[in-house]
């Protein structure tokens, strides 16, 4: 959508009613609302909650725009974004040497047009407060954090924080935060560079009215690495989720089958979940490992030096409507991944699948307490015996365990309507 097209909507007053303070019911305003993100162009639990929170807000009546670099259409037909939602893309404006201005400087056009009440920043919180600094408009600057930098494989922005306690404490505890930090010479060169950034984003961080974040272990190490004090804002899946799907594919076996859904990169750990499975002794069982990525090959090779090859089906990307039938035929859903979230248990203890996840996949704040949950440390053999554990159990998680999108957008709505307009309490 080019800038001239964008109409600011008048202040007008919609039909949302709640309880004020005194008991009454009272009429609120609209707000509108600016989401700013990195490129939405491939398929993940991040772009999920950006089109989920994008698509509920619209939905309770607000002005909804999502500004990106980039929107793939294949992002926006998978997690339905509700067409009330404007879409804004734009060219970035490159300004030689001046590389972190560069976001900046394409978004601000954009932002003074609209005039928002909320700023909410997906992975651009740096480019957006700057953006915001240089504008006379004042709303209300919100922004989402999916994973601290230490949840980014050999990301140079660690460098900074490496000799600070907290940080190494961390680290000593989360087995990914080591497993995947093996920076390289290259990668060490721009420490300098990093050092800024993370000063900046420091600055963005504090100068947020709210802070949201997905697990208490996040909220533990923006505290640490930013000295800020976030909100544990847990995204959750829509109630009729399952539902929804009425479509029944055709699955790759009418076996007995173990399940995994993710990309096939090293972080999800798809090579340790094959080696696991392998030192099954479950020769009627059979394993699917759903996604797209790098590791199909690796994958493929070793299922046949396993010598399981018949066994084991990957059948590439499943797309959102034939994934409840994945999982509700699937014996356990596992998640072996080094995550800082993840949506994807989520989905299977909502059709209450048996769900096996590892103990740096941090969405098990919210599951690891419930029958048919296995937390297991991210190592084969404790995968092997985990798996085969959960194979005899008896016990299906609870669907209520699973937080839903509307607890995460009204929790969210809430805050955001205090930070633009006050505690009326």
């Amino acid at each position: 959508m080019a800038i001239s097209s964008i109409t600011r909507p008048a202040s007008i007053t919609n039909n949302i009613h709640r309880n004020n303070c005194i008991g009454l019911e009272v009429t609120e305003n609209v707000m509108r609302i600016c989401i700013t993100s990195l490129p939405l162009d491939t398929l993940g639990g991040a772009e999920r909650v950006i089109i989920n929170e994008a698509s509920y807000f619209a939905k309770q009546g607000h002005d909804v725009y999502l500004i990106a670099e980039s929107i793939d259409k294949k992002v926006l037909s998978n997690y339905n974004l509700d067409e009330r939602v404007q879409l804004i893309t734009y060219d970035i404006v490159d300004v030689e040497g001046l590389d972190i201005l560069d976001r900046s400087l394409s978004i601000r056009p954009y932002l003074n047009k609209i005039a928002p009440d909320v700023v909410q920043a997906h992975y651009v919180e740096i480019g957006t407060w700057l953006a915001l600094q240089t504008l006379r408009i004042t709303p209300a600057f919100t922004t989402h954090i999916h994973g601290s930098r230490l949840w980014f494989q050999d990301s140079v922005r660690r460098f900074p924080h490496l000799q600070k306690r907290c940080v190494q404490e961390i680290v000593s505890s989360v087995p990914g935060h080591s497993e995947f930090w093996n920076p390289d010479d290259e990668i060490s060169v721009h420490r300098v560079g990093a050092t800024v950034i993370e000063k900046l984003e420091k600055l963005a961080l504090q100068a947020c009215d709210v802070v949201f974040t997905n697990t208490r272990q996040l909220k533990k190490e923006l505290n640490c690495l930013y000295d800020v004090k976030a909100e544990v804002t847990p995204p959750g899946i829509h109630q009729s989720w399952s539902a929804d799907s009425q479509k029944v594919p055709d699955l790759p076996t009418d076996k007995p089958y173990i399940l995994s859904v993710s990309r096939l990169d090293p972080r999800k750990r798809n090579t340790l979940l094959l080696r696991a499975f392998a030192d099954m002794d479950q020769e009627n069982i059979h394993l699917i490992i759903g996604g797209k990525g790098e590791q199909m090959g690796e994958l493929k090779q070793l299922a046949s030096e396993f010598d399981i090859e018949e066994r084991v089906h990957l059948p590439g990307f499943i797309h959102d409507h034939d994934l409840p039938s994945y999982y509700k035929n699937a014996e356990i859903f596992a998640v072996p991944a080094w995550m800082s979230y993840g949506l994807t248990p989520l989905e299977s203890i909502s059709v209450e699948t048996k769900t096996a996840i590892s103990t740096d996949t941090y969405v098990k704040e919210i599951i690891s307490e419930g029958s048919g949950v296995n937390v297991i440390p991210p190592e084969t053999s404790a995968w092997t015996r985990g798996l085969n554990e959960l194979l005899s159990c008896n016990s299906s998680p609870s669907p209520n365990l699973v937080p839903t999108i509307n607890e995460y957008g009204d929790r969210k709505l809430d805050l955001m309507e205090v930070a633009a307009w006050g505690d009326q309490c």
